[in-house]
């Protein structure tokens, strides 16, 4: 008879089975609660999971997790972990190639981290990049002589007074140009990047004869109007 009554009183009622199955489902609402305590998120995963088994893949900052779950489903994940050095990461080679381009077509650090990140690319910490991160690449790509100074003509990208200097114009006239619209100026933070390929060379270097004249005639409009610039990024 006690047996009886063991067996009788361990079976669940159908509210409970209810209250059971609407807890299950609420468990997300249950871990992100203000009221659920650390403790209790333990107690929560320790009740779901069985196991979980990590794997660093490459030596590089991506790592694979497999997790058993009460019932013997497995899941495969895939994170991402801090490194300690810039060429762990799986994407370094790809991004110092990146941060060199830009650098030498003249853009500011600035730029550089929002095309990183626009790329989807990430720190050794996991995190987006920002100015003062691309600044400490390219101290350490500086160091190890691969130079991140804007180069005039880089891929047909100039700063302006390397266009200036290109051109043996003064600084303060190639500015003037600017502000009239007559280059194919592109910004970059707060510096202006100016695209010029072998044909608006020829273009400026006429425009540049033109203006030298004596009678200082106004410029024909061939002279001063300039190309659409090429986008400065994703390239």
């Amino acid at each position: 008879m006690s047996r009886a009554q063991q067996s009788s009183s361990s079976r669940l009622t159908e509210a409970q089975v209810s209250r059971v199955q609407s807890l299950s489902q609420d468990i997300p609402s249950l871990w992100h609660s203000p009221t659920t305590s650390s403790v209790d998120r333990q107690t929560i995963v320790r009740t779901l999971i069985e196991e979980v088994s990590a794997e660093v893949i490459g030596n590089n900052e991506r790592v694979s997790v497999t997790i058993r779950w009460c019932g013997g489903f497995e899941s495969q994940h895939e994170i991402i972990r801090a490194v300690g050095k810039f060429n762990k990461l799986e994407t370094a080679s790809a991004i110092k190639t990146r941060i060199l381009r830009l650098k030498r077509r003249g853009h500011t650090h600035g730029t550089v981290a929002r095309d990183l990140n626009a790329s989807g690319y990430l720190t050794t910490r996991g995190v987006t990049f920002t100015k003062a991160v691309v600044s400490q690449l390219c101290r350490q790509f500086t160091a190890a002589g691969e130079s991140c100074e804007p180069i005039g003509g880089y891929e047909d990208y100039w700063t302006p007074q390397l266009l200036a200097d290109h051109l043996g114009l003064p600084i303060s006239t190639l500015r003037n140009w600017q502000s009239r619209g007559w280059l194919a100026s592109i910004p970059s933070g707060k510096r202006l990047v100016i695209w010029a390929d072998q044909n608006e060379l020829n273009r400026l270097a006429n425009l540049t004869e033109h203006q030298r004249s004596p009678r200082c005639r106004t410029p024909p409009a061939a002279l001063i109007t300039p190309p659409k610039p090429k986008p400065p990024i994703r390239r």
